[in-house]
């Protein structure tokens, strides 16, 4: 069960900042009156399975967030799906809504909004290192926005040091065969050193633009 989850909190997880999926993290401030032109069905969305509106590529929340001016849109639409369609006992599939509003608030310029959701997503209980290479991402995440380069730097030299997990080749075998792209461990380290070479930029930008992204698939 640990593992079958963290593979698909791998997927969630990595396909906003991977490239695999072509939505852009940058900061909006759209006006009640867009929310009709970023969303036409928002019953369909809202309907949609947790699979196809957070993990599947061009559905869900992904193609609202990919249109100009849509990004608070996209946040306001998952904290919604959130609250309505999963309850309190779906801990994990929360956490990972959470993680994905506050990325889109984070680049938004939402800092405040955007770190309590970060926090959230912080995980209780630990599992192998995957569940730790995770909680180092959120600590690391939380430093930057909070300027807090000790932190940041920290993070990074624990999640650099952290031994792989025995499943990780079939995770990323999974992950190539469903979604052509090629994770590497530690996850969510390009990310970090991001937040690190541009530790004095925005969010948007130290996470699209300074981040070196995942390794394409390899025949």
């Amino acid at each position: 069960m640990a593992k079958l989850r963290f593979i698909s909190a791998l997927v969630a997880t990595s396909l906003i900042s991977s490239g695999a999926c072509s939505t852009s993290l940058g900061p909006t401030n759209p006006g009640k009156a867009e929310s009709v032109t970023c969303i036409s069905d928002r019953d369909g969305l809202l309907n949609m399975t947790l699979e196809q509106f957070d993990r599947t590529l061009g559905e869900g929340w992904r193609p609202i967030a990919d249109k100009s001016g849509c990004k608070l849109i996209a946040a306001d639409l998952i904290s919604e799906y959130s609250s309505t369609r999963l309850g309190i006992e779906n801990v994990h599939d929360r956490r990972s809504l959470a993680w994905h509003e506050g990325q889109l608030r984070a680049a938004a310029g939402q800092t405040d909004k955007a770190l309590p959701l970060f926090a959230l997503a912080h995980r209780e209980k630990i599992d192998n290192n995957a569940d730790v290479a995770w909680n180092l991402y959120v600590a690391a995440t939380i430093a930057f926005l909070e300027r807090d380069r000790d932190a940041l730097d920290d993070a990074h030299r624990k999640l650099s040091a952290l031994p792989e997990p025995d499943f990780w080749a079939s995770a990323v075998e999974r992950t190539v065969e469903k979604y052509g792209f090629t994770p590497v461990w530690p996850s969510n380290l390009n990310v970090v050193e991001a937040f690190q070479r541009c530790f004095e930029k925005t969010y948007e930008e130290a996470y699209s633009r300074c981040n070196q992204g995942l390794k394409p698939a390899q025949n």
